[in-house]
C-alpha cells in the first residue's frame, strides 16, 4: 500500500532558499492532497516561500540542533523529509528522519573530510534504513540526479544490447548570465562556496580496473559541444557525487551494473566552463582562497579586497595579485571590491558565502543549461541530456533555471515515494532505483530529455592543453 492510499501524506521540507522555494512552487502544482511544512532557520524566508500556496505551512528550525529537529519531526510526523539545505547538514537531518520513521530525500551527499570520502556518512546509514524499512534517496537533484537516471538508462540499453561500455562522462554546461545589467557572476545560479569547493578539490574518476581514483584539481579536461546556444566549452574534472554513487552501486546492486561496466576505462564528471571561469578558479587556488582550514590573519582586514590580499600574503602568493589577468578576473567577480566584510570568514572558502548575491529566485537571467551523460561503447556514442532555458524556467514556475532544474529532482523523488514506486529499503542514489517512470515524471515537470547520437564525431571528445587557451 502506498503512502497516498494509507493516509493524507505529510512532507517536511528542510530549507527555504532558492532550491526550497522552487521545490514549493513545483510541488504545489504537481503534488495534490499533500500537506507540506517548510522549515528554515529564517522564519520570514520560509513564510515568503509558502505564501499563497495551499497546503503549505512555514516553521522555524535550527538544523544544527538535533533536539530541535527531533521535536519538529515528532510534532509534524512527516512521511517524507526532503533535505534542501547545504550538504553539511545531510547526516544530521537523515538521522533525524530515520529516528522519526520518515523516508529521506536529498539533492546531494555528505561532505568529504579528514579520513572520509564524499558520501561516506550517508552510505553508513544504509543498514539502519534497511532495518527500519525506510528509503533514503540521495543525490536526487539535477546533477547529481537526472544525470544518474539518464546514466542508468543508457547503461541498461548498452548492457541489454550486448555492447561494451568504454567511457561514461557526466557533463554540465551552461551559459547563464544576468539580464539586469549586472556583471555576470562566476557561477551564475550556483552556490559559490559549493561550486568552488567541488572544482578545487581533487577530481574523482572510477574505472573497472582501479575503482575510485583521485586526479589533480582542474585537470584532464576535454572540449565538449553542448547543445543549443552553449556551444563548445572546456570540461574539467571535479569531485562529484556520481562517481561515489557508481562505486557504491557496483558493489551493492543486483549485479547488472557491474556487468555493464565490466572493462570500462573511466566514469567521470566534468563541469563545462569558459576561459574566464577557468582562470578565476586557477587564481582562487593559487592565492589560497579555496582553503578549508582557518587562517590567522592577525587583524581584521575589513574589506573583501583586504581579506583576499591578506590570505594571499599568508599563503606566500601575493605575487599572484600582481598578475593583470588574475586581478581583472578577481575585480570583475567581486573578490577585490572595497565593500566591507559582513563578518570575518571562518575559513577562506567561507568568504564565498559573503560575495554570493542575495537569494532572489525571481530575478531574471538569460541562457540555458545542458546536463547529461556521454556514453561511448564499442558500437558508438550518445549524449543523453536535459536542456532547459532560463526563459522556460521562468515561464513555467517564475523561478530561475538552476533552482528549478535542481528542485525538479526531489519533487520526482517525493512522487515516487508517495506512489510506492521507490520502496526498496536502504540508502540509494537514482542509479539504483527504477528509472523509466522517474524520467517521465521529470519530463512532465521541466520538459523531456533527449538523446543525441555522437558516434560519427569522435573528435569532439578530445584532450586539450590547459596551458594553451582560449579553447579552439
Amino acid at each position: 500500500m502506498s503512502i497516498r492510499e494509507a493516509q493524507q501524506p505529510q512532507v517536511l521540507v528542510m530549507g527555504a532558499g532558492n532550491i526550497g522555494d522552487a521545490y514549493a512552487q513545483i510541488a504545489s502544482r504537481q503534488l495534490t492532497g499533500v500537506q507540506f511544512t517548510v522549515a528554515d532557520y529564517n522564519l520570514q524566508r520560509a513564510q515568503q516561500t509558502t505564501a499563497g500556496l495551499n497546503g503549505f505551512t512555514a516553521v522555524q528550525v535550527n538544523a544544527r540542533d538535533p533536539q530541535s529537529l527531533a521535536q519538529l519531526i515528532g510534532a509534524r510526523r512527516p512521511n517524507i523529509v526532503v533535505d534542501l539545505l547545504h550538504p553539511h547538514f545531510a547526516p544530521t537531518i537523515a538521522v533525524a528522519a530515520l529516528a522519526g520513521g520518515a523516508h529521506y530525500v536529498s539533492t546531494a551527499q555528505s561532505e568529504s573530510g579528514p579520513g572520509k570520502q564524499l558520501g561516506d556518512d550517508m552510505y553508513a546509514l544504509n543498514g539502519a534504513f534497511e532495518k527500519r524499512g525506510l528509503v533514503g534517496v540521495v543525490d536526487m537533484g539535477a546533477d547529481p540526479g537526472i544525470s544518474l537516471l539518464l546514466m542508468q538508462r543508457q547503461l541498461r540499453e548498452a548492457h541489454n544490447g550486448g555492447q561494451k561500455v568504454n567511457q561514461v562522462t557526466i557533463f554540465d554546461g551552461s551559459n547563464c548570465a544576468w539580464k539586469t545589467g549586472r556583471r555576470r557572476p562566476p557561477m551564475a545560479g550556483f552556490a559559490y562556496q559549493v561550486f568552488v569547493d567541488e572544482c578545487t578539490k581533487e577530481g574523482l574518476v572510477w574505472s573497472d580496473e582501479g575503482g575510485m581514483e583521485y586526479t589533480p584539481p582542474l585537470s584532464r579536461g576535454v572540449a565538449f559541444p553542448f547543445g543549443g546556444s552553449i556551444g563548445t566549452q572546456r570540461g574539467l574534472h571535479a569531485q562529484h557525487e556520481e562517481i561515489v554513487d557508481t562505486d557504491w552501486a557496483v558493489q551493492h546492486s543486483d549485479g547488472w551494473l557491474r556487468s555493464a561496466l565490466s572493462g570500462t576505462k573511466e566514469v567521470s564528471f566534468q563541469y563545462g566552463m569558459d576561459d574566464d571561469l577557468y582562470g578565476l578558479l586557477k587564481g582562487i587556488m593559487a592565492t589560497g582562497m579555496h582553503v578549508h582550514e582557518a587562517i590567522d590573519l592577525g587583524k581584521d582586514p575589513h574589506t573583501r579586497a583586504g581579506y583576499v590580499r591578506a590570505v594571499a600574503q599568508k599563503m606566500g602568493a601575493e605575487d599572484m595579485l600582481s598578475d593583470p589577468q588574475t586581478c581583472e578576473l578577481f575585480r570583475r567577480f567581486g573578490l577585490l571590491s572595497s565593500q566591507r566584510l559582513l563578518s570575518m570568514p571562518r575559513t577562506p572558502l567561507d568568504f564565498f558565502t559573503q560575495i554570493q548575491p542575495p537569494p532572489n529566485p525571481r530575478e531574471m537571467m538569460s541562457g540555458e543549461s545542458d546536463i547529461g551523460v556521454y556514453v561511448r561503447t564499442d558500437r558508438g556514442a550518445v549524449f543523453d541530456s536535459h536542456r532547459m532555458t532560463e526563459d522556460d524556467a521562468q515561464r513555467r514556475y517564475g523561478r530561475g533555471l538552476v533552482p528549478v532544474q535542481t528542485a525538479a529532482g526531489p519533487v520526482v523523488a517525493t512522487q515516487m515515494l508517495l506512489d510506492g514506486e521507490w520502496e526498496h529499503p536502504g540508502v540509494h542514489s537514482p542509479l539504483e532505483l527504477p528509472t523509466a517512470e522517474a524520467i517521465s515524471k521529470w519530463g512532465d515537470i521541466v520538459g523531456p530529455c533527449s538523446t543525441r547520437d555522437m558516434t560519427a564525431d569522435g573528435a569532439i571528445y578530445r584532450c586539450w592543453d590547459p596551458t594553451n587557451h582560449p579553447l579552439t
